[in-house]
């Protein structure tokens, strides 16, 4: 006679099926979800904060350059610079952009007295900018492409160094400390450069996740260096044609490198 086979009972294959919650067994927290869910209140906020903060520079924003040779230092600023930047206020390393100046608003001081217009004139001829020249109309701007911050102290600007506003107003100011990295062109000739910058955020308020500033004022802590060989600008005649007959004033009168220095101001894009 076959053996009668034993039924488990009901209770026993309840607490089976329901074992692990009944038995104190703990749900896998670090598994993570599987869409579709329902998206919560900081995590809609944070891709909406993570979107990239754009800042075009100020019209008022001009750059001083010097030419220091053993007779004579020339000097000079750089105007008409404009570019917009993009960057993420959770992490300032992501930052990009393009900054651009015609290079026929490059004017040459004459001391302390303004433009030089005869040295300015020479200055361009020198870009090759002169009267008869068929210059590329990209070549009659200069560029530097940023591609990126790095060694930036700390990421997030909010995070930064206490200061006020230089403009003794009730703004709130947080200094950051970054090198930029980057591509200049200038004559269509291109070299990497690696600009170490102080990095002045104000904001009228700190509320928000992130703050959004006001304004953004960006100072190089050294000389940006321009070897004039690397963008072929040297002598030359009003045609653009090199002028071997002034070749003597490179390095004597006027420096083979140009050290550009000075401040901009940046300010968040209209949209």
């Amino acid at each position: 006679m076959p053996k009668r086979l034993r039924r488990t009972p009901p209770s026993v294959v309840g607490l089976l099926l329901l074992g692990p919650p009944l038995l104190g067994c703990k749900r896998d927290e670090t598994t993570d979800r599987v869409a579709p869910w329902r998206a919560t209140a900081d995590e809609t906020a944070s891709a909406r904060e993570r979107a990239p903060f754009a800042l075009s520079v100020s019209a008022d924003s001009k750059l001083r350059f010097s030419l220091p040779a053993p007779k004579a230092s020339p000097q000079g600023e750089l105007a008409g610079l404009e570019g917009t930047v993009e960057t993420d206020l959770f992490d300032l390393a992501q930052t990009r952009g393009t900054l651009a100046f015609p290079l026929e608003r490059v004017r040459i001081h004459a001391d302390d007295l303004g433009p030089d217009e005869g040295r300015t004139t020479e200055a361009l001829r020198w870009l090759g900018l002169g009267s008869l020249s068929k210059t590329r109309e990209r070549d009659r701007l200069a560029r530097l492409e940023i591609s990126s911050l790095r060694r930036v102290r700390p990421l997030r600007p909010a995070q930064g160094e206490i200061l006020r506003d230089e403009r003794g107003s009730d703004a709130l100011g947080r200094r950051v400390h970054a090198e930029a990295i980057g591509h200049l062109v200038i004559r269509g000739l291109g070299v990497d450069v690696e600009l170490p910058v102080t990095l002045d955020f104000f904001y009228r308020s700190l509320e928000g996740t992130p703050p959004t500033p006001t304004r953004v004022v960006a100072r190089l802590d050294s000389p940006l260096r321009v070897p004039l060989v690397e963008h072929d600008i040297g002598p030359r005649d009003e045609s653009g044609i090199g002028d071997a007959s002034a070749l003597p004033l490179l390095g004597t009168s006027v420096g083979k490198t140009a050290l550009v220095e000075g401040t901009l101001e940046l300010l968040p894009a209209v949209r």
